[in-house]
């Protein structure tokens, strides 16, 4: 959280020092927008810092379907699953999962003008976002006994080490995708949030966010019911996600579109 701050605070010493003396315009102008895009829906708030220089922050709220998914839908996943020589269940039948996408959070960021009145602007700034981009829950009761739940675990092999994942005490296994929570910002737009000579002005952003390498990964709940994270690998899973667990680790920044509707507010 230290760190944050320092990071909110260093960007608005950098756009104060930034306000010529002669503009005295800083704070002048106020306008509130909802907003569309790749972070899903939500609503900024923008004022002016100089003709060069206007800020908005805000927040938004992914909100896509809950994706659910029962027995066939796993197609990549074997029919059975060995638990010993003699113990061989079916699986693929009896799992059913759920995945949640998060990608809302919130936005601190600056729109920089070339010139006074031109509507081209670069955007710098930061995305505050909870970690957890992509998580999934694993019900795994109609494959494990009860008394397997947060005890029986699957062992998953690299090289010559072994990690292991288990269920919880309900019987459910968990899966997740995390980036950092701090993600800087740089991208590329047209429109100003604060226009004198209009009552509605349109903006449209498109960039980058620096998400860092994802950390995919699961729990084992054997040793400790908060789950201790198992950090997941292709050649953990026998390379049967064909490198796709290793291609997504390596990627580390996520798209941005997004669209605004500035409304002044004064």
């Amino acid at each position: 959280m230290k760190k944050t701050f320092a990071l909110i605070t260093a960007l608005l010493t950098l756009s104060v020092f930034c306000v010529r003396a002669q503009d005295n315009q800083i704070f002048t102008h106020l306008s509130v927008a909802p907003t569309i895009g790749l972070d899903g829906i939500g609503v900024e708030v923008a004022t002016n810092l100089t003709p060069y220089v206007q800020i908005h922050a805000g927040y938004s709220l992914f909100i896509p379907p809950v994706l659910g998914f029962k027995g066939s839908s796993f197609s990549s996943i074997p029919e059975t699953i060995k638990i010993n020589e003699n113990d061989v269940r079916p699986l693929r039948e009896a799992v059913s999962a759920k995945t949640y996408f998060n990608l809302g959070g919130g936005k601190l960021l600056f729109d920089i003008f070339p010139g006074k009145n031109t509507p081209f602007h670069f955007t710098v700034g930061l995305y505050f976002c909870d970690p957890k981009f992509l998580a999934a829950d694993v019900d795994m009761s109609k494959v494990l006994r009860s008394d397997e739940y947060a005890s029986y675990y699957f062992e998953l092999q690299k090289d010559n080490s072994a990690s292991r994942i288990s269920s919880d005490k309900n019987g459910h296994c968990f899966a997740d995708v995390s980036y950092n929570v701090v993600r800087p910002y740089l991208g590329i737009g047209f429109g100003r949030p604060i226009r004198h000579d209009k009552r509605v002005s349109v903006t449209f952003d498109m960039g980058v966010i620096y998400t860092g390498n994802a950390k995919l990964q699961s729990y084992d709940y054997t040793l400790n019911e908060n789950g201790k994270p198992v950090l997941l690998t292709s050649a953990m899973l026998d390379n049967q996600d064909k490198g796709a667990v290793d291609s997504v680790s390596k990627i580390p920044v996520m798209p941005m579109l997004k669209l605004n509707v500035f409304i002044p507010i004064f």
